[in-house]
């Protein structure tokens, strides 16, 4: 039987006393798209259409499904139903899927009964934040604190993307539950590929506690990036059904323009987390890390795969000194996910050091400056034109060669020569092999 299209749920939807089965759908008014055009108002999604109903002081959603559900689909929000209930996690809503829901062309059809909220997306709320990097890291480190807690209550979303995640009163909310992963649901395969904007180009058919680490790892990098920069949402136009990277960008990341101008960025921090998540892209989909700072739990090195090159860990020492462990019985879901700050606050108080800071460079411009210009004032004067013959172009070179070697000291220069290295000695096993 196929199902009916938009306009024939839209007709139905009219009125709800002769079409819903549920008595609380059966009392409430459809929102309509506005005063001049009373038709209910539909929101389309990949599985189905979502219409809101108001029911006194209760609004509820009602998913229209515009796609055949698979069978076994039915048992699968059941148990999704009955997890949810049971750890009580704040991020998720209830929801109730009701088998003879509603009535269209004379067949009851089954719809997804959930309540409605009154939240803005993640996307319109980080186009709206861009000018606030206060916002956004408060907002980078709430994303890390849900997607531990939805780790730890043996939940995957399946489908974690800027459309699927709203903020309600200041909190995170997920939304759309057809591709989740709950522990009764192991051994089972996947029906919902996700959002490819925000999958790993090789997800196939993983489905498991580990389904949302690399989506979890796009958001986070995409919100410390436009902290840092929020010009990129223009120029990598985000907004438009992705928050900065598309598939290309993870299926040929040496192409990518969005990675390159990340590992270009003012920002070492941004530099350093866009090096390691480059390096995740070489993974497997089940062996990328979760956002709980155990950076190092990976598979042994298959035939397939290798394990996490060992500067990870180098780059887990020196740049994340706060990033926590794996979780455990000890860490509460909703403790503070601190260690996002290491990467993007500037410290409290001047270094006194200078090697590899952008303070370095600064101040060797300066000196160079004002000895320019001494050699300057002498030249005019007549008083030093063999001086100034000689020390300038030194002067120069001095400073080519400074500035080669910081680059070199760059965490990405070393990540790409540490790469070179790898590959150099993969090549050489084999031919040895």
């Amino acid at each position: 039987m196929s199902l009916p299209t938009d306009s024939e749920y839209q007709e139905a939807v009219q009125n709800p006393s002769q079409v819903f089965s549920d008595p609380d759908l059966k009392s409430g008014q459809p929102e309509l798209t506005s005063p001049a055009l009373p038709f209910p108002k539909a929101r389309s999604g990949n599985f189905a259409t979502v219409y809101r109903l108001n029911c006194g002081t209760q609004s509820w959603a009602v998913r229209c499904f515009t796609r055949s559900i698979h069978p076994d689909q039915k048992r699968r929000y059941a148990e999704i139903s009955r997890h949810l209930e049971g750890t009580k996690l704040r991020y998720a809503v209830g929801f109730t899927l009701i088998e003879k829901g509603i009535q269209v062309r004379g067949q009851w059809l089954p719809i997804l009964k959930m309540e409605w909220l009154n939240g803005e997306s993640l996307g319109s709320h980080i186009e709206r934040n861009l000018r606030s990097p206060k916002a956004l890291l408060a907002l980078a480190t709430k994303w890390v604190e849900m997607t531990r807690a939805l780790r730890q209550s043996g939940i995957a979303h399946g489908d974690l993307q800027h459309g699927n995640v709203l903020i309600v009163g200041g909190e995170l909310r997920l939304i759309d539950y057809d591709g989740m992963f709950v522990p009764s649901l192991a051994g089972s395969t996947s029906y919902e590929r996700g959002h490819d904007n925000y999958q790993h180009p090789k997800r196939g058919d993983l489905f498991g506690p580990d389904l949302d680490n690399f989506s979890a790892w796009v958001v986070l990098i995409s919100i410390l990036a436009l902290a840092s920069q929020p010009q990129l949402w223009d120029q990598f136009k985000g907004g438009d059904d992705c928050l900065l990277f598309r598939k290309r960008d993870f299926s040929e990341p040496e192409k990518s323009k969005v990675l390159l101008a990340l590992l270009n960025s003012r920002e070492q921090s941004v530099r350093s987390l866009t090096a390691l998540f480059k390096t995740l892209l070489s993974l497997p989909a089940g062996q990328v890390p979760p956002l709980d700072g155990n950076l190092l739990q990976t598979a042994p090195p298959t035939s397939q795969s290798s394990a996490i090159p060992s500067w990870v860990g180098d780059h887990k020492s020196a740049h994340a000194p706060r990033l926590p462990t794996a979780p455990s019985s000890q860490t509460p879901a909703d403790a503070p996910a601190s260690w996002v700050l290491d990467f993007v606050e500037p410290p409290t108080k001047a270094s006194a050091q200078f090697v590899g800071s952008k303070a370095s460079e600064q101040v060797i411009t300066a000196y160079s400056v004002i000895f320019a210009l001494v050699v300057g004032i002498g030249v005019l004067g007549g008083a030093l034109p063999a001086l100034a013959l000689f020390s300038v172009p030194f002067v120069a070179l001095f400073i080519v060669l400074f500035l080669l070697f910081q680059h070199h000291r760059e965490p990405a220069a070393q990540a790409r020569s540490q790469a070179r290295r790898n590959l150099h000695e993969a090549k050489k096993r084999r031919a040895q092999g």
